[in-house]
């Protein structure tokens, strides 16, 4: 266990105030010495990280991505005759020529899967690849299994083996898998671009394309891809609507908006949105019946026979540990905050009372907030007239979350396909205690949605 001395204590302390003085309402730029010092704790967005004037924004979640060079949109045309791919059910005479320019729509393109397919090709057929086997004095000719995954069969190939030798010829440590795992994480802490709403890449495959065979890597065998169906398909980022205010028409405007605060920040594990980590705080009750927070993010744990949180004898909890699964957070949520998460808000965390640092505001009864519509003048609920109300979580009643305004974060974002809801329109909750195997027409596998890790 470290040990601080009581310098450090001290230190951290005054962090703490600061930031409780900036949720109270003081402004940093009163509570600091000046706007180059690194005092207080992280807001959870990301804002106030710069406290230059005007600055204050910058690197905060839900901002646009900034450019620094003036977009040049491609435009590309693509001949469906000369590809095994229809893009009107019937014969194709002319060319399709498509541009990222449209704000909305379908776009053609083939590169994204040519680029791939060359990043992953060693074979003799890449020039890059042979030309760096040729510079490695390491590298080999040796047999790879083809689709099918197995040594022996007819799609084997043979592929240039390369070896990772590090650009100081061996002195340091070559980079491996774990590199690209972390990677992975560490990006997805430094921007999420949202998308939806603007149409749809199809990314059709050429003749050689190595997917079009089938499993068994043969060509021309029961297992080919259909001809209608040799392509890709990949959505857009959502732009900002424009002057009309409708996102989705000619006016929308090419700028997308970056979800996480793009620093090195942990906010792939306590979130971007304040909203979004009430949810993933631990809470206990106090002598009053309110939950506080412990200061530990929630973990997992078997939520006993009866599936409800906190339960005692043969429905008590058995802590897990680890990452808090779908189902422990929306338990916890329902017994601790009085409110009623459902997996239909999975993909859109609804929006509570909250300070900068993630607290949220305790109504009168000491439970947290949450920001309702209501109905405006023409009273309809949720159309541009909506007023709002804080209603407080209910322990006794969980309280509906219907009319809930949202933050635009979500709780999951990859999720299993028998499991998602939103995977066809109508799709109910199946219910019937089992995970995978044969789903039921019409339903989604909610026990497998309820065994997703939540994260921020």
């Amino acid at each position: 266990m470290a040990s601080f001395s009581k310098s450090d204590l001290e230190f951290i302390l005054k962090q703490i105030q600061i930031a409780e003085a900036h949720a109270a309402g003081k402004l940093l730029t009163d509570l600091l010495p000046n706007v180059e010092v690194p005092f207080g704790l992280r807001t959870v967005t990301g804002a106030f990280n710069n406290l230059v004037l005007g600055q204050s924004g910058f690197g905060a979640a839900d901002t646009i991505f900034p450019r620094l060079t003036t977009p040049q949109f491609r435009a590309v045309t693509f001949d469906p005759d000369g590809t095994s791919f229809d893009t009107n059910g019937a014969a194709d005479t002319a060319p399709v020529t498509t541009s990222y320019l449209q704000t909305s729509g379908a776009v053609f393109d083939t590169a994204p899967r040519t680029i791939s397919n060359l990043i992953v090709d060693q074979t003799a057929s890449n020039p890059a690849a042979l030309a760096a086997a040729a510079a490695n004095p390491g590298a080999q000719v040796v047999a790879s299994p083809g689709l099918d995954g197995l040594f022996g069969t007819p799609d084997d190939r043979p592929v240039n083996f390369i070896p990772n030798i590090p650009a100081d010829a061996g002195l340091s440590a070559p980079f491996n898998a774990w590199m690209t795992f972390f990677g992975q994480f560490f990006d997805h802490g430094l921007d999420l671009v949202t998308k939806g709403g603007s149409g749809t890449v199809f990314i059709p495959l050429l003749p050689d394309d190595p997917l079009i065979p089938g499993a068994d890597g043969i060509l021309g065998n029961a297992d080919d891809l259909p001809v209608g169906q040799r392509f890709m398909v990949l959505t857009r980022a959502t732009n900002q609507p424009g002057p009309d205010g409708i996102l989705g028409t000619a006016d929308d405007i090419h700028q997308q908006t970056n979800t996480t605060s793009p620093f090195v920040d942990q906010n792939q594990t306590y979130s971007s949105h304040p909203s979004h980590q009430v949810f993933l705080r631990a809470y206990e009750l106090n002598a009053a019946g309110d939950p506080v927070a412990t200061g530990r993010l929630i973990t997992n744990r078997n939520l006993g026979a009866d599936g409800n949180f906190g339960g005692i004898g043969v429905n008590a909890d058995t802590e897990i540990g680890g990452m808090a699964t779908w189902a422990v957070v929306k338990a916890q949520a329902r017994a601790l905050l009085g409110i009623n998460l459902t997996d239909a808000d999975v993909f859109d965390v609804p929006l509570l009372a909250t300070d900068a640092y993630g607290n949220f505001i305790k109504g009168p009864g000491g439970m947290p907030q949450v920001v309702m519509r209501t109905a405006g003048a023409n009273g309809i609920i949720g159309d541009a007239d909506d007023g709002r109300v804080l209603v407080e979580g209910n322990r006794a009643a969980p309280i509906n979350l219907a009319n809930a305004y949202r933050t635009g974060h979500q709780f999951l974002i990859d999720i299993a396909h028998s499991a998602d809801p939103s995977a066809a329109p109508g799709l109910v909750r199946d219910n019937n205690g089992v995970i995978g195997g044969v789903q039921p027409a019409g339903t989604y596998d909610g026990e497998l949605l309820d065994k997703h890790f939540i994260a921020g």
